[in-house]
C-alpha cells in the first residue's frame, strides 16, 4: 500500500487589534499560528501558504504568492512575508486592517 499525503487547506484568521500591520504583529500571526496548526506536523513536512489580509470593511488581498517551505524552516516566513508586505504597504496604507489570514 502506498503512503498518502494528506492536503488540507485552511484559512488561519487572526484579529489585529490595532488595526496596524507591522513586523511585530506579523511575527505574532505566524507565532500563534505555529503553536495551533503546525506544531505538531512532522518535521520536514512541507507547507504551502499564502499571507493575505482581511480590511475593516471586509476586503481580502493577498499580499504574498504561494510560498511552499518545510516546518523546519517555517521562522523564514516573518522576513518573507513583512517583505512583501512592505513592498505593498504603498497600496494599502489608507485602510485599516482587522485579520492576518494565513491560507
Amino acid at each position: 500500500m502506498k503512503n498518502l499525503a494528506l492536503n488540507k487547506w485552511i484559512n488561519y484568521t487572526f484579529k489585529i487589534n490595532n488595526y496596524i500591520i507591522n513586523k511585530s504583529s506579523i511575527n505574532l500571526a505566524l507565532s500563534t499560528f505555529y503553536k495551533e496548526k503546525i506544531i505538531n506536523l512532522a518535521k520536514k513536512q512541507v507547507i504551502k501558504i499564502i499571507f493575505k489580509v482581511r480590511s475593516t470593511h471586509g476586503k481580502i488581498r493577498s499580499i504574498s504568492f504561494s510560498t511552499e517551505i518545510q516546518k523546519l524552516d517555517f521562522k523564514y516566513l516573518l522576513d518573507i512575508f513583512y517583505n512583501e508586505w512592505v513592498d505593498k504597504s504603498d497600496e494599502y496604507n489608507q485602510d485599516m486592517w482587522k485579520n492576518i489570514i494565513f491560507t
